[in-house]
């Protein structure tokens, strides 16, 4: 009887340790679980995360820094261009056309005075008593040479 009244609070017993146990034994095990999950494969997670979104984001920054380097970028060179060109070329240019325009300008006015000249001294040589006189000369001498070939019947 004393046996079984041992059995029976050690049954007891047994089970009131358990149920005493059971939770804490539990929580330890949780936590040395998670924290080997946490230090073991954890670790491993973690630091792979950590390099995937580290290489991302450089990935994202890189590109937006670079999209905006280029806008900026391009606007400034874009705005340097056009003020230089503003400032330098398109006078130099307009310099260089007037300059050119004088050259042909001057060109023609000479060649104009040399034609008008040269166009003067034709019409004075046409019409002077001396050319007047040649004229006469040569049409006297055509018309006696014509004379002649017709006396003389050879004309036809």
């Amino acid at each position: 009887m004393l046996e079984k009244m041992v059995k029976k609070e050690t049954a007891a017993v047994g089970q009131a340790v358990v149920r005493a146990i059971t939770p804490a034994v539990e929580k330890t095990i949780n936590l040395a679980i998670s924290d080997c999950f946490q230090r073991g494969v954890g670790d491993k997670a973690v630091n792979q995360l950590d390099k995937s979104v580290n290489s991302k984001f450089e990935a994202t920054v890189s590109w937006q820094i670079k999209v905006q380097f280029q806008t900026l970028g391009n606007e400034a060179l874009q705005d340097a261009l056009k003020s230089s060109m503003e400032a330098s070329v398109v006078p130099a240019f307009e310099t260089s056309c007037k300059s050119m325009f004088e050259q042909v300008d001057a060109t023609f006015q000479i060649a104009l005075v040399e034609h008008a000249t040269v166009a003067q001294q034709q019409f004075e040589s046409a019409h002077s008593p001396l050319a007047h006189a040649e004229a006469i000369s040569f049409a006297s001498s055509e018309t006696q040479t014509l004379s002649g070939e017709l006396a003389d019947g050879q004309l036809m």
